[in-house]
């Protein structure tokens, strides 16, 4: 799945002015010389990669982000693509609010010096991403999840964990869903939130 999500990725530089002289070896120190505009580049690529390999067409009458995991699950199956990719083009094609949250285990950055003079620092559930659609909405990375929360219970759980609460850092109400997913040899949270209407209690 990631295979094809790269090729398609790598078919999309293709498309861009000055491909067959611009230099993709890491051998070659000219590259990186330009890091903003390799950046965006690449960002373009990834939006491309799924355009093709999940068309708009496609996918907008038959799938949706309110529909939280399963239809993540689903397009992901039908596309032959990873979850987070499925899960990023249902956000990006969603016309209502919504949220996409990735969790990993670990540590932040700044646990980093303790951990070298070799202090003992607990790990915790910490935001690798997270992309917002028709929502003015920030959650910076490293954000770590509350204990308590929907989103450490998905990590011990095989099953999808719901709840209306807020999401790490905030006081406004969402509906969550949460499910932990194999990454390699270790384990993510891949949660969709959906902001609860005024006046309901979920």
């Amino acid at each position: 799945m990631r295979q094809r999500f790269t090729c398609a990725h790598e078919v999309t530089h293709t498309a861009f002015p000055g491909f067959v002289r611009e230099a993709r070896y890491r051998v070659d120190t000219a590259v990186g010389v330009n890091e903003s505009r390799r950046d965006e580049e690449e960002f373009l690529c990834d939006y491309g990669a799924a355009a093709l390999l999940m068309p708009r067409h496609l996918v907008v009458e038959e799938y949706t982000i309110t529909a939280g995991l399963r239809d993540v699950e689903r397009l992901a199956r039908d596309a032959d693509v990873s979850l987070e990719a499925a899960a990023n083009r249902l956000i990006e094609l969603a016309d209502e609010p919504a949220v996409l949250l990735v969790f990993r285990w670990g540590h932040k950055p700044a646990d980093m010096p303790a951990l070298r003079r070799g202090e003992d620092v607990p790990e915790r559930l910490r935001v690798r991403y997270c992309v917002a659609r028709n929502l003015r909405f920030f959650l910076p990375k490293y954000k770590s999840a509350d204990d308590d929360s929907v989103f450490v219970r998905a990590l011990g759980s095989p099953r999808v964990e719901r709840a209306v609460e807020p999401l790490p850092g905030g006081s406004t109400p969402f509906r969550v869903e949460a499910k932990q997913y194999p990454w390699g040899e270790e384990r993510r949270v891949i949660a969709v939130a959906t902001p609860v209407p005024a006046g309901i209690d979920g």
